[in-house]
């Protein structure tokens, strides 16, 4: 389902047309429909085995993305224990997911990525915000 989104700038109005109907929304319900972009994620232990072995590889800081053509855009993200406690993984991989869904334009279509945080992550989380991540994952993206 192909949604394209335009901005009447006279009266600060978006309107969101797919294939169904055109659906008038105001600026909060706006931003609800950008949070709720949903991305395609990797699940299987054997596309991750494929993806690992068979891909490019990009280091920053805190990330190591591993990227492979494909027939549609899918991601996915790793926190091994290395990178701390449940609560510490789910974060990161939280803060992989949000960064995904806000600049999920900048990804190739028909592509894998796979996010796999670094150990560093592990002492440094409780101080580390997301403009840090950001600012670090997207020098490698552009």
């Amino acid at each position: 389902m192909g949604i394209m989104e335009i901005k009447n700038n006279e009266t600060e109005e978006f309107y969101v047309l797919d294939k169904y109907e055109d659906v008038k929304l105001t600026k909060k319900q706006k931003e609800l429909v950008d949070y709720l972009i949903t991305i395609d994620k990797i699940k299987k232990s054997k596309d991750f085995s494929l993806i690992y072995n068979k891909s490019q590889k990009m280091h920053t800081k805190y990330a190591i993305i591993f990227i492979r053509e494909n027939n549609k855009q899918r991601f996915g993200f790793v926190a091994s224990k290395k990178t701390g406690n449940a609560v510490q993984r789910n974060r990161i991989r939280r803060i992989f997911r949000e960064f995904v869904r806000i600049h999920k334009d900048k990804f190739k279509e028909n592509t894998d990525y796979v996010f796999v945080g670094k150990s560093i992550l592990k002492d440094n989380l409780k101080n580390l915000k997301y403009k840090d991540i950001e600012k670090d994952i997207i020098k490698v993206i552009k």
